[in-house]
Formats: C-alpha cells, structure tokens, sequence
C-alpha cells in the first residue's frame, strides 16, 4: 500500500495522501509491527505522504468492523477544506468502504494478489467439492478472505498489483466475463498498476550475515530459496519433509521459516524459539555450512 502512495504522490503533484494504519497487538503479529515502523519511519521525508496511527483493538474475525467509528472520526476531523478524491483500502478490509460511502467518497480496492486468484473468487473452473479445503472452509483464514472479497463488487475500481504481459489470460477472461454480465451484475474494472517494488539497502544482524557470506561464497543461481509469504508457514510434518529432502540433496539454500500460528483466532505466524524442536535431529549440524 505504500509503494501504492509513493507512486501516486510521484505521478501527480497536486495529490496528498494519507495513510491509515491498523497494527496488531505483538502476541498476534509480533514482525509486521515493527516492519511498519520502519517504513513509516523510513517513508517521513514528503509531506505530501502523512500517517496515522488508529487505536489498537483486540482482533476478533469481526475486528475490521470495528474500526469503522474511528475511521468515521478521522475523516470529520480531517476533512476542512480539503477535497477528498478518493479511499482506498486493503483487500483484506473493504468493510470500511461504508464509511467512505456515507461521505460520498469513491472506494477502490488495492490488490495485491494475482488476477488469477481474482478470477477465482469469483469463478470456480471446477466443483468446489474438489478445491483444497482452504478455499471453501469458512472457518479458515481464507475462507473469511472471501467474504471480505463480497465487498469489492462495491468498489469503483479495483487496483491490481500485476501488469498485463504477467497475466494476458486472467486479465482477457475476467474483462470478458465481467463484459457478460455487465448489465445485471458487473464486477469492478481492474487497473493493473504493477509491478510495484523498489530494490532496497537491507541491514541485517548476525543471522542476517551468515546468511549473505553463504550467498556470496557460492556460485550464481546456485542457492536454493525456500520462502513462502511473510504470512506463511508449514505444519511440522511438511518442514521435516522440506529437511529431509534438502539433507539428502546437499544443495545450498536459504530458507525462511516461521512458526504456523498457536490457533485459528485471528493469529499470524510467529518465531520459533528453537529450531531443533521442528528439524529432524542432527539437521543443523549437517548444513552449518550449507544453509
């Protein structure tokens, strides 16, 4: 959403934005916070480009909703003489485009997924009886990411995170079924802004810095990379499979893994203290110079 900002602010003048930020308490999420500090931080040089910070609630799967009075707040406070042209809002949290509906706002929705996964909210290819169960199991993370996707059909325009060449397919099939259906119930016109990245200085610690003398003493292309989402982990019989495999293969790698969440209750992946708790016994040792 920030690289978002920067370049709207980049390509018009004559904008300002401001962006709203909803943390989690650390024992739900205790890396995105700190992350978002550092881009705020990081991102304070234009004033054009101003934060706010909304009171940290505790989540609940209806936790979005209630962020609706403050919102409410923010902008009769705000508002002045200034002409609102837009709210946008995270894929995750369209629920707020109530608000923005109340004082005649057009929303969009940012994103950031591929069309392809668009396309398949609102269109499954095949039964839903023989899609993962994390597609149509309401109870799951995913399952609640589909009703807040209910919302974005409320949404002028949805601003997509991908660029034409990427996704030809998902982006002709969905134009053309929303063309079908253009009369009864049209979906959003999609604005496929990407790709949105910005090469950056990371600085990393000691296990930062083990990690680049493995990059940097090894030939090219020659690393694997096992990462899956900053949101994203393993049960333990997938990450000791994952072990096994790089043991028996010798190739070098890195690879980033988190901590599945304790429960359903709206919690993130976290750390895992140790990791010879989920790694087969002896793992560590085998690849100190290797991964």
């Amino acid at each position: 959403m920030l690289k978002l900002a920067k370049l709207f602010i980049i390509r018009n003048h004559q904008l300002s934005i401001t962006v709203l930020i909803m943390k989690l308490p650390d024992y739900i999420d205790a890396v995105s916070g700190t992350f978002v500090d550092f881009v705020v931080v990081s991102s304070s040089s234009s004033e054009r480009l101003r934060f706010f910070e909304l009171p940290a609630v505790d989540p609940t799967p209806e936790w979005i909703q209630t962020q609706k009075s403050r919102i409410r707040e923010f902008l009769i406070s705000h508002r002045g003489g200034v002409k609102l042209a837009g709210f946008v809002v995270d894929m995750l949290c369209t629920p707020l485009m109530d608000v923005a509906e109340e004082f005649g706002i057009p929303s969009y929705v940012f994103f950031t997924s591929p069309t392809a996964f668009l396309g398949l909210i609102y269109a499954y290819p095949v039964p839903p009886n023989i899609l993962p169960m994390v597609l149509v199991d309401r109870d799951t993370w995913l399952g609640r990411f589909l009703n807040f996707a209910r919302g974005y059909r409320k949404a002028k325009r949805i601003i997509n995170n991908t660029f034409a060449e990427l996704e030809v397919y998902a982006l002709d099939a969905y134009n053309s079924n929303n063309t079908s259906r253009s009369e009864h119930d049209p979906l959003p016109p999609i604005y496929p802004i990407g790709p949105l990245f910005k090469p950056i200085k990371i600085v990393v610690g000691v296990r930062g810095g083990r990690n680049n003398k493995l990059a940097g003493r090894t030939a090219t292309n020659s690393v694997v990379l096992l990462c899956f989402g900053s949101q994203g982990s393993l049960p333990t019989d997938q990450v000791k499979e994952i072990a096994i495999a790089l043991d028996n293969i010798g190739c070098r790698f890195l690879w980033s893994l988190r901590c599945p969440p304790q429960s359903n209750n709206a919690q993130f992946p976290g750390e895992y203290t140790s990791y010879s708790e989920i790694l087969p016994e002896g793992f560590l040792n085998r690849i100190e110079k290797k991964g």
